[in-house]
């Protein structure tokens, strides 16, 4: 298992709800799974996992990734339009 200072991106269960494309409810399904990757921590919010070993599970199972869910929504800037 890797520790936080080899993760280059960690997911909550939103991030991977949107990476899989599944409900919450479903991740949280996977996640009770013997095959499903062991969260690399858990937080008052709930579970983290490690991007790689989601990956590598996708890989394992043929599970599409949907990575550019991942991208961050653009940001308007505000002020004067006109």
């Amino acid at each position: 298992m890797p520790t936080l200072f080899d993760v280059d991106r960690l997911l909550g269960p939103a991030e991977l709800a949107r990476l899989i494309g599944v409900s919450r409810q479903r991740v949280s399904q996977l996640a009770q799974k013997p095959t499903f990757p062991a969260p690399l921590a858990v937080l008052e919010m709930g579970s983290v996992w490690a991007l790689g070993d989601l990956t590598a599970w996708a890989e394992r199972t043929g599970r599409a990734l949907n990575l550019d869910a991942l991208q961050p929504a653009p940001v308007e800037a505000e002020g004067d339009n006109g």
